[in-house]
């Protein structure tokens, strides 16, 4: 229910907002994540429902912006390769931060873990406001940007896939086998390693057929 919302939410906002402040939509992006951290470390009944609304908006506040940014560096002959390691460069955290996660939630609680990421976004939002110039972006209707994404449908979907797999399917999967914290941790840490030696090898050579 909660990725139902979340999608449909998503859809709406995008179709609404036609006008991008890159800088000043990263900084509210990171606020959200901060709130979306201090939503699960004192969680409620209407956590799970809070927390699909803030991945809503962060669609249009935190990864549209990011988004334009990084493929407006990007070249077309390396395209792949440097898609790659923006989608898995989360991944190359994911080594570290399972088991650093783990031991903080074995010795503090789950309340201190989310904690400690509420506090480091407001660090993150200074960077951007220091670093990332300010820039105004409009987009075109909803209706000429379906057409011209016509066709990488199809990547989309299985990408789409993909991401709710390794999302949702393998964490949960893991607790039929898994039931500490530290056994989770070192577990989403070596599917991060093997995530990432398949992508960028798939990359290279995606870039180097240009195909």
């Amino acid at each position: 229910a909660a990725y139902v919302l979340y999608a449909a939410i998503s859809i709406i906002l995008c179709s609404a907002v036609r006008t991008y402040s890159i800088r000043t939509f990263l900084m509210m992006g990171f606020a959200g994540f901060s709130i979306l951290a201090l939503n699960l470390g004192f969680y409620t009944k209407y956590s799970l429902l809070i927390y699909a609304i803030l991945l809503s908006v962060l669609i249009i506040f935190y990864w549209l912006p990011l988004n334009y940014l990084f493929f407006k560096s990007s070249s077309k002959l390396t395209g792949a390769v440097d898609s790659s390691f923006y989608m898995v460069f989360p991944s190359i955290l994911g080594i570290i931060m399972p088991p650093l996660g783990a031991y903080v939630i074995k010795t503090l609680g789950y309340s201190w873990l989310f904690g400690f990421v509420a506090v480091l976004f407001p660090l993150c939002m200074y960077i951007v406001w220091k670093f990332v110039p300010q820039e105004i972006v409009h987009t075109a209707p909803l209706h000429e940007v379906i057409k011209e994404y016509k066709g990488l449908r199809t990547i989309s979907v299985l990408e789409g896939s993909l991401q709710f797999f390794t999302g949702l399917i393998i964490p949960v999967y893991a607790l039929l086998f898994f039931q500490r914290a530290d056994e989770i941790g070192w577990f989403l840490s070596y599917v991060a390693v093997i995530g990432l030696i398949i992508a960028v090898v798939v990359a290279h050579f995606s870039d180097k057929t240009q195909q």
